[in-house]
């Protein structure tokens, strides 16, 4: 029996149903075809879409975090509203930057958003007190130099989540001030996605690897809880080579990403 109001309500429901049943269909799809363990995928609702996936991102890790973890975090506006969007827990993890410094916004810097949610979690922080991209014989002299560089560092290594942001190759160059000779050996190799200072091909290839003491995607191998958070038609391709390189973890992505994907992948139109 349905009263009027039912009559109205039902036509509504069962499209919005069918909606989720597609996107339910395109998580899994994305999920088989990038060989990884879960896609979640968001609404991308205009200029809300990075708070959404912060959003997001924050209900995840509250499923994964336990007392006592060591969560590493990267830098970047969508790293930046998932801890804004995380509730004050009491967890008391210790959390850390997952790379060194990188671009100039401050409160996008890993080291900020580390302690910020640091503080939510009623936890403690340290900070990597280091621009990404240092020459190798640098880094090796500052970790032989400061001892509390090579504690953080190995404290870096230990990580049970990690959550980063992922970015377009050659703007991600361009924020780091790249050397023009290594902007042409991204565009020779095909370089689309960034993520902890690598840069991938479509194909998942590391094509370019900045120098840092901090985790690298040769090291999700290793690390119990991968989050991937990413946002936007046009990085489409930038999240597909990262998470190729990956090979696990869970992706989320808006729904306007998940489209651009579905495209690259040839995936057919649910």
């Amino acid at each position: 029996f349905l009263t009027d109001e039912g009559h109205a309500i039902v036509p509504k429901l069962r499209n919005f149903l069918n909606e989720l049943d597609r996107i339910n269909e395109l998580e899994s799809r994305l999920t088989e075809a990038l060989s990884i363990d879960r896609v979640i995928i968001t609404p991308t609702e205009g200029t809300l879409m990075v708070k959404k996936l912060g959003f997001a991102a924050a209900k995840l890790l509250q499923e994964l975090l336990e007392p006592d973890s060591v969560v590493a975090i990267s830098g970047g506006s969508t790293m930046a509203a998932v801890a804004e969007e995380m509730p004050i827990l009491p967890f008391n993890p210790t959390v850390v930057p997952a790379r060194g410094g990188v671009g100039e916004v401050v409160e996008y810097q890993a080291n900020v958003i580390a302690s910020v949610l640091a503080e939510r979690w009623h936890g403690s922080y340290k900070m990597l007190h280091l621009p990404d991209g240092l020459s190798k014989d640098s880094l090796d002299m500052l970790v032989t130099l400061e001892p509390q560089i090579k504690e953080i560092s190995e404290l870096i290594h230990r990580t049970d989540i990690l959550v980063f942001g992922i970015g377009q190759a050659l703007h991600m160059a361009d924020v780091r001030h790249i050397p023009e000779d290594v902007r042409r050996q991204l565009v020779d190799g095909d370089a689309v996605g960034e993520a902890l200072g690598q840069y991938c091909s479509m194909d998942g290839s590391i094509v370019y690897a900045t120098n840092n003491i901090g985790l690298s995607l040769r090291d999700i191998v290793n690390i119990p809880h991968v989050v991937a958070v990413a946002g936007g038609f046009d990085k489409a391709g930038a999240i597909i080579s990262v998470m190729r390189s990956c090979k696990k973890g869970i992706l989320i992505i808006d729904d306007q990403a998940a489209e651009g994907m579905r495209q690259l992948l040839n995936i057919p139109a649910l």
